[in-house]
């Protein structure tokens, strides 16, 4: 009886550990688009948050996306993943590069 107890108080301790991980990330999302922190979000704040992710892709400022920039910017993605440089990414060097970018992006709020 005791050890179901301390299963089941385990377990709702990690889901409510879960949730709040979800929530905290929605909120540092839900800031990160709200760019001049009125607590909405605009069209115009989710359609500049498109336009610098455009911009960012689009390396020659043309307006357009070309295929060559498309795969610059996937091929630099998976270097930067495969840490050992041998072409393919382990399952191991796609979590660690998921973390490294996560904790780039909460660092830049």
């Amino acid at each position: 009886m005791k050890r179901c107890l301390i299963l089941t108080t385990a377990l709702l301790l990690m889901s409510a550990s879960s949730t709040l991980a979800r929530e905290d990330k929605a909120e540092r999302w839900f800031d990160r688009l709200d760019t001049n922190k009125d607590a909405v979000i605009t069209q115009a704040e989710m359609e500049a948050r498109g336009a610098e992710r455009f911009a960012r892709i689009d390396a020659n400022g043309d307006g357009m996306i070309s295929p060559q920039e498309f795969s610059v910017r996937a091929k630099a993605h998976f270097t930067r993943a495969d840490k050992d440089g041998n072409g393919e990414i382990t399952k191991q060097e796609f979590i660690a590069a998921k973390e490294q970018w996560r904790k780039k992006h909460e660092q830049a709020q």
